[in-house]
């Protein structure tokens, strides 16, 4: 498995202003953090009677200390994987996701049947089964997209509906279609969790419907960076603000701020148990140059609970910019990391 680091959910439409209400922030300790250096050098030209010495230039990241915005009694981790850095709330349960789980079940079916963006893959003729599994979404008010009986899906438009409008209906149209029994697939779900280090995870069926879908903030983080990056397909999709379904014409995403600020997805969801959850990878440029940051918030139980999360992942996340400058290294400039060294890491959550 091609993996990152460790071995291998309506539009929402609110100024991304709001994004401190109700937040708070933490000041952390500054550690050492290592200088880059653009290449020291001292060159003596000796003429008769005369020494020159050149004086050598050297850039240097100070660290400062870091204040993130944390969310107040959430659970929250953020990261940047691209410069080793990543943190995490010390608050860390291991909690009920809600269709956070769908990211597993991405993950499963692409690793069964790889899949790019320009492929449609192997298809399906919607039998009554699973127009009675539509119908139950329906009467108990899980997230779906509209079937047909008779009509034919096929797996990519199976991962759109999936990851941009959270159908549990197209969740178990993608499990039929790897051939194995809800059982076998919830088992490799747990399988690789284990293989991706995501110790305090554990899944119980495919949707995140189930309170007893549990995971961290820290676990989701490492998750969504391996899936991002091993998968090119997900990131195509999760930017993807609203897709036009076969039956249901067209639909939004769930997950907060898609396409504004930087935001490119990842994954929303909610039930009672879970409260709003939201993944969230968003792009800052620093001198025309992009690293992708992530931030995860689970748990929010107030109001509009997935607006909440998104709310809180967004002001986590953009308070990691003001510590992304760029520095020239040796004969080129790359973007570094200017806070705590306490935040690099090697690799990400350890």
């Amino acid at each position: 498995m091609s993996v990152l680091w460790n071995r291998r959910g309506r539009v929402v439409a609110l100024s991304i202003v709001s994004v401190l209400v109700g937040l708070f922030s933490v000041i952390e300790p500054a550690g050492a953090f290592s200088s880059r250096s653009a290449g020291t050098t001292t060159t003596t030209t000796t003429v008769p009677t005369t020494t020159t010495t050149t004086v050598p230039t050297t850039t240097t990241t100070i660290a400062r200390p870091t204040v993130l915005a944390w969310p107040a009694g959430e659970s929250a981790a953020v990261a940047i994987p691209q410069l080793h850095v990543s943190a995490a709330s010390s608050y860390q349960p291991r909690v009920s996701i809600a269709s956070i789980t769908k990211l597993m079940t991405t993950w499963v079916i692409l690793h069964r049947l790889p899949l790019t963006i320009q492929q449609r893959g192997p298809c399906r003729v919607v039998s009554a089964g699973d127009f009675a599994v539509y119908q139950n979404d329906l009467a108990t008010d899980q997230s779906n997209v509209r079937l047909v009986q008779g009509m034919t899906l096929c797996e990519g438009t199976l991962l759109r509906g999936l990851l941009v409008h959270s159908a549990g209906d197209y969740a178990h149209l993608l499990v039929e279609l790897t051939g194995w029994s809800t059982a076998t697939f919830v088992r490799v779900m747990n399988r690789d969790a284990r293989v991706l280090g995501l110790r305090s995870t554990h899944y119980v069926e495919i949707t995140g419907i189930d309170s007893r879908d549990v995971s961290t903030a820290r676990d989701q983080t490492t998750l969504a960076i391996d899936l991002m990056n091993a998968e090119p397909i997900v990131r195509d999709i999760v930017t993807l603000p609203q897709v036009n379904l076969p039956g249901a014409g067209v639909v939004g995403s769930y997950t907060p701020f898609v396409g504004e600020g930087g935001v490119i997805g990842v994954k929303s969801g909610f039930t009672g148990a879970a409260g709003g959850c939201d993944v969230m990878a968003i792009n800052f440029v620093v001198g025309g140059q992009t690293v992708t940051a992530y931030a995860v918030v689970l748990g929010d139980h107030g109001a509009n609970p997935i607006v909440g999360s998104g709310v809180a992942a967004l002001a986590l996340a953009r308070s990691l910019r003001p510590y992304l400058r760029l520095e020239r290294i040796a004969s080129s400039t790359s973007i570094v990391w200017t806070g705590s060294s306490l935040y690099v890491t090697n690799p990400a959550f350890g």
